[in-house]
């Protein structure tokens, strides 16, 4: 009987794996965290719900990958920006994405070499890879200073760091996220140079297949690309859970978790993941690489060069779909259930709490837009704690737990769905302590941690072993023990513990820091055994849409708890006391009713006027300067493009005629850098005043960037000093333009209270999270107007200074427009606005 269930899996999983288009992905060197995406994607099933399994192959030693992926039209590549010389050569090469926007290459020198300047490169022996972007980047450097390759030796790389620590090669072309963190734990000192500082803006790794392949299977070539940048998303939201994937099933050079948590935390920045650039292509950055290898490469034939076609290296991101449905086995569960029960928790605020008889929360509140999908009631079950819980699902007793930590689960019996809400590790100290960002200062301080969740204590002592910890019963007494002195912090969840901080301990606490990266706080936990329910679950949450869940993590945000009223006695009284008012005065309401009404219209009128002809003015003045910026932006684009041909072609002649001048040369890499500035700043503005009819999404982190680079100068001009700290960033879907408008205000707001108060040291501090906090030290507003300062045409500044709209602008905008809050309160020191959308 075994024997036959055997045969009837194995033969049931070939024919499964039958209806999949096999795929191949050739990578350009070893696992690591590098290709984290594109493992995510495997393991996570992104490629099979696609029709997709894919073969990750880790590059072999002189590998080819270019020629391998044009064999064949089912295969794809890991390449970087020598695609675009490949595409000048005529090869028939498809790019796909860029999953780095800046390239990772760096040369990196021991200290011991002397090497103090670019001049000092004469006579010595540098390592690259030649069949990569390694040569082209470091000719361009070497262009630029006057110096000719052959005054240098140039071997072929070993890929091994020991021939530049043993001095076999004084340069060892390198990427700044592997090798710098070996040589920091060896204590070994060195430096490198970085093409980047030199306006040599490479892209990183580029997924391409071959021209052959997109042109004939397009869809399958879209589906690939889609499942592998969603895989990429997942990676750098999910670090530490990707990071366990590599140890345990990618591990081929045996690195440690430190190692691989280096390299990610830096190919995240590199990606540009939180400017919503994963994948990008730009044309002009295209035409910025096929101009530099024509100043560097010698074989290009002039016909090629000349029809090259930049449009072919452009791409466009794809939207996917992620609906489900249940399976005929799913559909039999639910059929023969009466009821789904779970664990609920009492004092679990705001994921799960008791109050007024019934059951509230984050999680309470996902299990209704569940149950709305699945059409099965759902019966909350009262325990006291996770092992109390994880034992009645053991037991067939409960189905499953409404509160679960994803990773690390230490409790072998039970599986985690797909996070519902996402959370991280946060350190609560007294409200004066100040910021910091290395825990290793605070070994001998006791840290203190809640005992009710084995979960999270096992992740703290993962991440922070060598910490001072306190357990103790709860929340509540962590904190308690925080305010008396007792312990130096406390370290729990941000959702929860950012929740009882709101809710009691406002003005003597604050979050000092998020330690480290997101983990998923808010997922279901199932019985192991029970894969047919975590599937239901499973894809239920994937079909609940993003506008859904925000609105349910917002609702609790700024929750209080209701007080325990006898709403029968309470209406009775109101009642009653409602007729005798209408008794006493009956007689003079009616008499005074007419002229009431009629002084009321007329406000009304009057006002609606005053913030229409406010509204037209201020959406004309935006049209009115966007296309005065684009007339600009329109303008400047071309003298800034010929002022950077006109600089290539200087360096060219003076390489042609054999020219040195330093003084020159470092003059043509500023010209570069500041056109670069130039254009980047008109883009901006163009982009802030252009009116947009639709919503949009973008993360709030990106919207703050850009507001930032719009008053950069005027800030730095006065010295104030923005800090940004990322607790929660999340994707918001509202008018990005107007967003940046509010932020503008409240910012310039703060600045002219900084100017007119001769503030010392002015700081702003803008913290992301799950809504955007900005706090000032300008001194706070007086008690007696701060709740006029949304009034339109009240202003603190004399007349001719100020209109009084700005602020009352950026409420219209966030409320009326967005349906999102904006407040307003003072903190010590200063001020402190709050946006919610």
């Amino acid at each position: 009987m075994k024997l036959l269930l055997l045969f009837l899996i194995l033969f049931s999983s070939i024919f499964a794996s039958n209806d999949l288009d096999e795929v191949t992905l050739y990578l350009k060197w070893k696992h690591q965290f590098q290709f984290a995406g594109f493992y995510i994607a495997k393991e996570k099933g992104f490629y099979k719900d696609v029709g997709l399994k894919v073969d990750i192959k880790e590059a072999r030693k002189n590998q080819k990958t270019l020629e391998l992926v044009l064999e064949k039209k089912n295969r794809f590549g890991i390449s970087d920006s020598i695609l675009v010389y490949e595409k000048m050569l005529g090869k028939k090469i498809a790019p796909l994405g860029a999953i780095f926007q800046k390239s990772l290459l760096i040369f990196l020198y021991l200290k011991k070499s002397n090497i103090n300047s670019i001049e000092d490169l004469k006579n010595k022996r540098i390592m690259l890879d030649l069949n990569s972007s390694d040569h082209s980047l470091f000719s361009l450097i070497l262009n630029k200073y006057q110096i000719n390759e052959n005054e240098l030796k140039i071997v072929n790389t070993s890929y091994d760091i020991n021939d530049l620590l043993e001095g076999n090669i004084d340069i060892y072309s390198s990427y700044i996220s592997n090798e710098l963190y070996n040589l920091q734990k060896l204590g070994i000192e060195y430096d490198y140079i970085d093409p980047k500082k030199f306006a040599m803006n490479f892209y990183g790794d580029i997924l391409f297949t071959s021209l052959a392949n997109k042109s004939e299977n397009p869809e399958k070539v879209d589906a690939f690309y889609t499942a592998s940048i969603k895989g990429w998303e997942y990676a750098f939201n999910n670090i530490d859970e990707t990071i366990n994937l590599l140890i345990n099933k990618y591990n081929t050079q045996d690195f440690t978790y430190e190692k691989y948590l280096y390299e990610a935390n830096i190919l995240k920045e590199l990606s540009e993941i939180e400017k919503g650039n994963l994948g990008k292509l730009d044309l002009d950055r295209i035409n910025h690489i096929y101009t530099s290898y024509i100043l560097t490469k010698n074989n290009l034939d002039k016909k090629i060069t000349n029809n090259f076609d930049l449009f072919s290296f452009y791409n466009s991101k794809i939207d996917e779909d992620n609906s489900k449905i249940f399976t005929k086995i799913e559909e039999n569960y639910l059929n023969k259930k009466k009821e789904i029960t779970y664990c609920a928790f009492d004092n679990v605020a705001p994921l799960s709490f008791y109050q007024n008889d019934k059951y509230k929360g984050i999680s309470i509140d996902f299990i209704k837009e569940i149950e709305k999908k699945i059409n099965l009631p759902f019966k909350a079950i009262s325990v006291k704690n996770e092992n109390e819980c994880f034992s009645l699902i053991k037991k067939n007793k409960i189905d499953f737990s409404s509160i679960t930590l994803t990773e690390p689960n230490i409790y072998k019996s039970i599986k985690t769905s797909k996070p519902y809400i996402k959370g991280h590790l946060v350190l609560v100290t007294k409200i004066n302590e100040p910021y910091f960002d290395d825990m290793s200062n605070f070994k001998e301080k006791i840290i203190a941690v809640s005992k009710v969740s084995k979960n999270i204590q096992n992740l703290i002592k993962i991440k922070y072993p060598n910490l001072n910890i306190k357990l103790v019963s709860n929340l509540k007494e962590g904190l308690d023990l925080l305010t008396r002195g007792e312990v130096f912090g406390f370290i729990g969840i941000s959702t929860v513990t950012a929740f009882k901080i709101q809710e009691e301990y406002a003005f003597e606490l604050k979050i000092m820091n998020r330690l480290g990266d997101n983990i998923q706080t808010g997922s279901f936990g199932v019985d192991k055994e029970n894969n047919v329910l975590l599937s239901i679950l499973n894809k239920t949450i994937n079909n609940i849409d993003d506008k859904t869940k925000r609105e349910i993590k917002n609702s609790w945000i700024s929750v209080k708890k209701e007080e325990l009223i006898d709403y029968d006695y309470f209406w009775k009284f109101l009642f009653a006391l409602i007729v005798f008012f209408i008794a006493l005065s009956y007689r003079s309401y009616v008499l005074k009713q007419i002229n009431v009404n009629l002084e009321k219209k007329v406000k009304e009128e009057l006002e609606k006027n005053r913030k229409k002809d406010m509204a037209l003015f201020q959406q004309n003045k935006l049209i009115h300067m966007g296309e005065m910026l684009n007339n600009i932006a329109h303008q400047w684009r071309q003298p800034l493009n010929t002022i950077n041909s006109n600089v290539a072609a200087i360096d060219s002649i003076f390489v042609k005629k054999n020219l040195h001048d330093k003084d020159l040369e470092n003059n043509l890499i500023e010209i570069e850098n500041q056109t670069n500035y130039m254009s980047e700043t008109i883009e901006s503005f163009s982009n802030y005043f252009n009116p947009r009819k639709d919503k949009e999404k973008f993360l709030i982190s990106s919207a703050i960037v850009n507001t930032i680079s719009i008053l950069k100068y005027s800030f730095d001009n006065v010295g104030i000093r923005i800090k940004i700290v990322k607790i929660n960033d999340i994707i918001i879907e509202a008018y990005l333009g107007e967003y940046i408008q509010t932020l503008i205000s409240i910012l310039n707001n703060s600045k002219d209270a900084f100017l007119s108060r001769n503030i010392k040291n002015p700081e702003i501090i803008i913290v992301i999270d799950e809504m955007l906090i900005i706090d000032d030290n300008a001194g706070g507003i007086d008690a007696e107007i701060i709740d006029r300062i949304f009034e339109p045409y009240f202003t603190t500044k004399h007349q001719n200074n100020g209109t009084g709209t700005g602020l009352y602008m950026a409420k219209m905008l966030i409320e009326k427009s967005m349906g999102g809050d904006l407040s307003v309160e003072n903190i010590k020191n200063g001020t402190r606005f709050k946006i919610k959308v």
